[in-house]
């Protein structure tokens, strides 16, 4: 039980940091896309109008405003790709008595903040399944077992990234609702899908990230095999 409370909290302070580095990630995103209006330097400020000033004042909220929006744009397409994952992910794994009952476990997993595959990674404790999510006890042991069964499958397609030195991705797939290789394979099916998600700039990592993968090397294997 203490592992469990420990791995939880581990887990919940990498779902933090990640958050704060990804809205630092965005925020920089937003200057780029919306640059500050430039303007010429003011060698005598005191005799400018006072219109002018209102003028540049008024460009500014507006220019401030442009990035409020494209922050917003940015954290929603972010959040909807991760809770589009974690929905099929639910019910293509969670089986319950019928589709009635299992809507309602999802709505209120989701009322209670879990609606991304990294949440449900923490998503282990009896009690909150039991009385606040509303499982019975058949269920909620059924559930915790794929919990554990996804953070182990996890912890593979993490320890691969690492293996392979391109652990600096790790979160750009987290990102992307991309935890195990089971995810992986449902939205890459090759180079090119690998290269739309971590950036035309990173075609060499693209080719490597690839090319390592186990579908890739098992491919390899038959076709010398083959010869």
């Amino acid at each position: 039980a203490d592992n469990k409370r420990n791995w939880r909290g581990q887990n919940l302070l990498g779902i933090i940091i990640t958050m704060v580095r990804d809205q630092l990630m965005i925020e920089q995103t937003a200057i780029n896309r919306y640059p500050a209006p430039i303007t010429n330097e003011i060698d005598n400020p005191g005799e400018v109008e006072s219109q002018n000033v209102h003028e540049h004042e008024v460009k500014e909220n507006k220019n401030i405003k442009g990035y409020q929006r494209v922050l917003l744009d940015l954290m929603n397409d972010i959040m909807t790709e991760k809770q589009a994952e974690f929905q099929a992910y639910f019910y293509r794994n969670f089986n319950f008595d019928s589709i009635d009952t299992q809507n309602n476990y999802y709505k209120k997993l989701c009322k209670n903040g879990v609606n991304s595959l990294e949440l449900l990674m923490c998503c282990d404790d009896n009690k909150f399944l039991t009385e606040t999510v509303g499982l019975n006890m058949i269920h909620a042991a059924l559930f915790t077992q794929r919990v554990d069964i996804l953070k182990s499958e996890y912890k593979v397609f993490e320890s691969w990234l690492y293996e392979i030195k391109m652990n600096e991705y790790l979160n750009i797939f987290r990102n992307r609702g991309i935890l195990t290789f089971e995810l992986f394979y449902n939205k890459i099916d090759g180079f090119q899908d690998l290269l739309n998600i971590i950036g035309a700039k990173n075609q060499i990592d693209a080719h490597l990230l690839w090319d390592n993968t186990p579908k890739a090397k098992r491919h390899t294997e038959l076709q010398y095999e083959g010869k």
